[in-house]
């Protein structure tokens, strides 16, 4: 997708209402690129704008249309229908969502993106066959090192937010699925076992038995005008009704003009501010929308503060810091925000707070954050960071992970010497990554960023947890189809794969190489293709046509079986790379005593 205004048509093109049923949803998928997936599934599944009540509204709008001569009036779950009717809504809890099938379009690689003539180059060993001649730099990545943000913690912590996803309750059937973020604060467990590494299939099932608790009804009535393009004032009855607004031509009710649903929207203040139109003092407020905004003016301040205040009420605003107290600490900065330090309040728990600025955000931008949090949302695995709260409202983005005291694995390897951390211990935390990367796999998800800095220490190492590494930042992860590629140009040079660089269209396989370059530099403290003055173009060069090498002198005290677990990880050609399930069971880790030694079979 390029912008949410792409799949904004998308999700328009379909009509939600109560014929949309599973086939439809599966024909959706299969005609449209596969990005969509994941927003529709993300899109149905928690609040926008389709939840469980405002369903039962868009089945009864007909008949509440008719109440020509009737006040309206509401059922259980908030929705207008005809006095002395009820309904029900039966949901299918066995459900469980299959991948895409077909192949996204390759779009032309980005115009900004320098092409380079590959010059002559003086390589010790023959080209690889087959290779394209041309490699494309730089690459995109999501960070900006002169990027620099002052933000008072103060300010921040008196946002209001939306809490998302809005007006949600989850029974706990599984602790490791749908826990809230309290309870997964509470608790002390350890990981010991791979009992946690669910399949896909396995956690859809799960999700799928989610209790939806029918929201409180909020309700309001009044005229309230519009300031037409001719600067006239045009009255409107305005119904809120849990949150759908439905406007009417007067207070009868008789005339439906419309309807909006709040799901998604954010509310503006203009605090009391007056303005004069036909001798008339109005107070504003606006309910700003994915793609327009629309100020509504009342005759009363009083008035315009009940209705600001129940339009949040029904959106889901909250105070954030009713839940957690935000720290002056600042564990990190990004493209575009910071990470603060934070409490929760109720546990006393600490956590991490992603504070991302929208106004230095692009719509692409906004694309790759939307995607990296439905990714975070689906993903429930001890070696991935776990994202506990997201909170949004027009300003900023809050998305509250857990906190990992060890900081990053980066940090970790560039203060300890190679030495330190023995081999054994090093395919302890390649296993841990090698796992999390194959539970991102078996979801369609590629990293296509994975590197130290990426990943997270839980407490300090050494260890002997299986949880004590985890991997996080998706902000360039993308989502494929079963047999999909695709050919842009993301990542981090130094641990990107070939095929990247050259722009074949790859896939998953890109992550294992990442893998690999990350073993070479834990064993080594050294890089596979680098370049004593930094040299990009040169980097890329090597990365494409150089043979992978082990001629530092830390391999003469490395094992022949972790030489062989990275140069599989590590094949330059990514048909014959090993993929991330051969890889766990590589010998490497039976003789690390990292996974049990295979019994014989007895015959």
């Amino acid at each position: 997708m390029e912008s949410l205004g792409e799949i904004d048509q998308i999700l328009t093109a379909y009509k939600f209402d109560s014929t949309f049923n599973f086939n439809k949803f599966i024909d959706a998928v299969e005609k449209t690129k596969s990005d969509i997936y994941l927003q529709l599934l993300c899109y149905l599944y928690e609040h926008k704008p389709y939840a469980v009540e405002n369903v039962e509204a868009c089945k009864l709008l007909s008949k509440y249309k008719e109440l020509n001569n009737q006040e309206p009036c509401v059922d259980e779950l908030g929705s207008p229908i005809q006095r002395g009717k009820s309904s029900s809504l039966v949901l299918n809890e066995k459900v469980v969502l299959s991948s895409p099938s077909r192949s996204t379009i390759f779009k032309p690689v980005d115009n900004i993106i320098n092409m380079m003539e590959i010059q002559e180059f003086n390589l010790d060993d023959e080209n690889l066959e087959e290779v394209e001649s041309k490699i494309k730099l730089p690459l995109k990545q999501t960070k900006n090192p002169n990027q620099h943000y002052e933000m008072s913690t103060q300010d921040l912590q008196s946002k209001e937010m939306i809490r998302m996803p809005n007006q949600r309750e989850f029974k706990e059937k599984s602790k490791n699925i749908t826990e809230t973020p309290s309870s997964y604060l509470k608790k002390d467990e350890k990981v010991d076992s791979l009992s946690l590494n669910d399949s896909p299939k396995k956690n859809l099932r799960k999700q799928s038995s989610i209790i939806v608790k029918s929201p409180e009804i909020t309700s309001k009535g009044s005229v309230i005008f519009k300031i037409t393009e001719n600067g006239n004032l045009k009255p409107y009855y305005l119904l809120l009704c849990n949150k759908d607004i439905y406007y009417y031509k007067s207070e009868k009710c008789k005339e439906l003009l419309g309807m909006h649903n709040l799901s998604g929207c954010y509310i503006e203040d203009f605090n009391n501010a007056s303005k004069k139109c036909e001798n008339k003092d109005l107070y504003a407020f606006s309910v700003i929308f994915s793609n327009k905004t629309r100020t509504y003016y009342t005759e009363s301040a009083k008035e315009a503060e009940e209705w600001i205040s129940l339009l949040k009420k029904a959106i889901g605003y909250q105070g954030f810091n009713d839940i957690y107290d935000m720290q002056s600490k600042t564990l990190g900065e990004g493209k575009f925000g910071l990470v603060k330090l934070g409490i929760h309040k109720k546990t006393g728990e600490k956590v991490a707070i992603k504070i991302i600025k929208k106004e230095a955000m692009t719509p692409k931008d906004q694309e790759l954050v939307k995607s990296e949090i439905d990714i975070m949302k689906m993903c429930r695995h001890p070696n991935v960071v776990r994202l506990l709260d997201h909170f949004e409202n027009n300003e900023f983005i809050f998305i509250v992970m857990e906190y990992l005291a060890g900081g990053t694995f980066a940090h970790y390897l560039e203060s300890t010497p190679v030495d330190d951390l023995s081999e054994k211990q090093t395919a302890y935390c390649t296993y841990q990554i090698a796992l999390a990367l194959e539970y991102l796999h078996q979801f369609g998800i590629i990293h296509r960023d994975l590197k130290p800095e990426n990943i997270m220490i839980k407490s300090k190492l050494p260890f002997d947890g299986l949880d004590s590494l985890k991997v996080m930042d998706f902000g360039l992860s993308k989502v494929l189809g079963p047999n999909e590629r695709v050919n842009d140009g993301y990542g981090t040079l130094t641990y990107v794969a070939p095929e990247v660089l050259t722009r074949k269209p790859y896939n998953k396989h890109v992550d294992v190489w990442s893998l690999g370059v990350i073993v070479y530099y834990t064993l080594s403290g050294t890089f596979p293709f680098d370049d004593a003055s930094n040299d990009e173009e040169v980097i890329a060069k090597k990365t494409v046509f150089n043979e992978l090498k082990f001629s530092h002198k830390s391999w003469t005290t490395r094992t022949s079986s972790s030489k062989d677990f990275i140069q599989k990880a590590m094949a330059k050609d990514m048909e014959k790379r090993a993929k991330i399930g051969e890889l766990l069971n590589h010998q490497w880790f039976i003789d690390s005593e990292v996974v049990p030694k295979k019994k014989k079979s007895i015959k």
